[in-house]
């Protein structure tokens, strides 16, 4: 979802679905069941290139730097949490915060 419109990704089928909401109309474009390679699998495919990466750093060949630490990790999945719950509640959430009612929620404060 962004400013514009939302787009639905049916990683089964073979079709993404965008609503503009400037004039609240719908496009889909079909896909064949593939873009830039497969919609198949985790995260559209991606969940491979993670796999291979994490097993690289295990084997001491990793050069690149698509692997993140836990910290960014946990941080980048709160702003996505975050803003949810701004979508859904129509307001601004201070992301501190939220991170701190979520660590309370969770019993690690």
């Amino acid at each position: 979802m962004g400013t514009k419109g939302e787009m639905f990704l049916d990683f089964e089928g073979d079709e993404i679905r965008i609503f503009h909401f400037e004039g609240r109309w719908w496009e889909t474009i079909h896909t064949n069941g593939r873009v830039d390679g497969t919609l198949v699998g985790g995260h559209g495919g991606g969940d491979r290139g993670i796999i291979r990466s994490f097993c690289s750093l295990l084997a001491g060949t990793y050069d690149g730097n698509s692997i993140t630490d836990i910290v960014t990790s946990v941080e980048n999945h709160l702003v996505a949490f975050a803003a949810e719950v701004s979508r859904l509640n129509g307001n601004v959430v201070d992301l501190r915060a939220y991170e701190e009612e979520v660590r309370k929620s969770t019993h690690q404060a």
